[in-house]
């Protein structure tokens, strides 16, 4: 099982991957409702991004307190928390950047969870 790094912002131009994984995915929580659940979270991040290890990105957010999980009907569901939503703020613009320049092939999917997230700003 990884370890992964204590928590900073990103102040320069380049993200951590465990960073990169822990603002993608909070970003994806909070912004698609349709991925809040362990099912299709792991499929969005797995076709669209190559991250498979959910189950440890997952419990090192809860851990950290910028998730929170509920079970229903046997499937996990997740939501951001106040914690995790500052989290995201934080490192927001460098992954923005850093998401687009990584999976060009992704642009459209990129666009929409970023564009919902304009949109609650």
């Amino acid at each position: 099982m990884p370890k992964w790094r204590r928590m900073q912002p990103i102040n320069n131009n380049s993200m951590d991957q465990s960073v990169f994984e822990k603002s993608l995915t909070l970003l994806i929580i909070n912004n698609i409702p349709k991925f809040r659940n362990s099912y299709d979270l792991t499929k969005v991040l797995a076709r669209k991004f190559g991250i498979i290890e959910l189950v440890d990105l997952t419990q090192s957010l809860e851990k950290d307190n910028l998730i929170s999980r509920n079970l229903k009907e046997g499937i996990h569901h997740y939501n951001i928390t106040e914690k995790g939503e500052s989290y995201l703020k934080e490192n927001y613009s460098v992954l923005h950047s850093e998401t687009t320049n990584k999976y060009p092939e992704q642009s459209e999917f990129i666009n929409t969870i970023f564009r919902q997230s304009d949109t609650k700003q």
